[in-house]
């Protein structure tokens, strides 16, 4: 097992006993904000050629308050679009 598996697994044993909930409980609250982003990230469409404007009306980022903020910048959307046109 990987050692970052390890300690999530660990993790979230804490966190059930500490609850007194299961751990399948456990799981699911500590990877359900991981699913959520995954799900939006899935649904939104990047045209190609979008403005700055149109890019930053799009939901890009997430934030989870205490542990980090995720964040797409129109840069990187550029870079990724030049390297798609080369393909």
């Amino acid at each position: 097992m990987h050692s970052s598996r390890k300690l999530d697994k660990e993790k979230i044993e804490e966190i059930a006993e500490k609850y007194n909930i299961s751990f399948e409980q456990a799981k699911e609250i500590v990877y359900s904000p991981y699913e959520l982003m995954k799900e939006k990230l899935g649904e939104l469409t990047l045209e190609d050629e979008l403005t700055e404007e149109e890019f930053y009306k799009k939901k890009t980022n997430f934030n989870m308050p205490s542990l980090f903020k995720l964040f797409a910048s129109y840069y990187a959307y550029k870079e990724i679009m030049k390297k798609k046109k080369k393909l």
